[in-house]
């Protein structure tokens, strides 16, 4: 299923953010081909980074944007895939990664380096990246001479 509402805009009210995406699941429920539909150019933004050891770029990794969907409790908020909403690139000679025409949300980021087969990404709970529309968003340098911060998976 894809939503097609971008994040919470700094500052806009939660409450109404919330019944917006409410009546787009509704929506979607009642039209199920509707997350299968082309996404409008304009509820869509850009996300670039860089991976980097020792103030170099990293060039082949691979790179994952995986959109999120955060779900409210009486005691905390928890991250959940969504699915079907996950793209993927390498990086170039200077390390550097980007994406054209993603839909509006919030991302988690995943890498691998070369000749490794676990996906790794931050430990935080919060959004890497906020595509919102018409805007790119530029993360800050990953640096891989850091520990792991966490291993998502071993995949053969």
């Amino acid at each position: 299923m894809l939503l097609s509402a971008c994040s919470v805009p700094a500052g806009s009210d939660r409450a109404s953010f919330k019944e917006e995406i409410r009546r787009e699941i509704l929506a979607e429920l009642r039209d199920p081909g509707a997350s299968e539909r082309t996404v409008d150019p304009a509820s869509t933004g850009s996300v670039e980074g860089r991976l980097i050891f020792k103030k170099k770029g990293v060039p082949g990794c691979r790179v994952k944007l995986v959109r999120m969907r955060w779900f409210e409790s009486f005691s905390e908020s928890t991250p959940e895939a969504d699915p079907g909403a996950e793209f993927e690139t390498r990086t170039n000679d200077e390390g550097c990664f980007a994406w054209r025409s993603i839909p509006c949300g919030r991302y988690r980021l995943l890498w691998q380096v070369p000749g490794d087969n676990g996906w790794i990404r931050r430990a935080a709970e919060k959004p890497d990246a906020v595509v919102e529309s018409g805007r790119n968003t530029v993360l800050a340098d990953i640096d891989l001479g850091f520990r792991p911060i966490a291993t998502v998976g071993r995949f053969p």
